[in-house]
């Protein structure tokens, strides 16, 4: 669960990068790639809260105190 957990942290974070250097270079009216970038990383940032709140409950995840 950990590895999939950091792989999707990387994956926004990549993510993030991508729609910067796009936003960048795109300065025209073409921003479509830039949008869909973030667009994606709203969607995998979504995707990991929600397997981080099932993972929890389903007790995969356990906290460390």
């Amino acid at each position: 669960m950990r590895i999939v957990i950091v792989v999707m942290l990387l994956a926004v974070v990549y993510n993030m990068g991508r729609a910067l250097i796009f936003i960048f270079r795109d300065q025209g009216h073409e921003r479509e790639r830039g949008v869909r970038a973030l667009t994606l990383r709203v969607a995998l940032s979504f995707a990991l809260v929600v397997l981080l709140v099932v993972g929890n409950q389903l007790g995969w995840i356990t906290p460390k105190f």
